[in-house]
């Protein structure tokens, strides 16, 4: 069961219950660096965190940026209208400042 409801304040500490085997490789991992085993899973939760919210805030650029061209494709497309056929498709002309053949 997942709690909603989070202490006003946090404590800046949590215990984790993990595989022993996870602890030894991480302790092992952790002396390999020279670091503490808590200097070590600071450094591996912060390096994650900071990767999801680097993505987030790309993601959410380029979903904005898709959103405002396609706007701007529809837009396009909704201001032309179909002219005469001419020799090889038809022909739209566009209330802005270009047209279009169609093959």
């Amino acid at each position: 069961m997942i709690l909603q409801h989070l202490p006003r304040e946090s404590s800046g500490q949590f215990r984790l219950r993990i595989p022993k085997d996870l602890h030894a490789a991480l302790a092992r991992e952790a002396r390999n660096q020279g670091t503490s085993l808590n200097s070590y899973i600071l450094y591996l939760l912060s390096t994650r965190h900071s990767q999801d919210m680097a993505w987030q805030d790309a993601s959410a650029f380029y979903t904005r940026r898709i959103e405002e061209s396609v706007r701007e494709v529809h837009d396009m497309v909704q201001s032309m209208t179909l002219g005469e056929p001419e020799s090889g498709g038809f022909y739209w002309r566009s209330t802005g400042s270009s047209n279009i053949i169609a093959q």
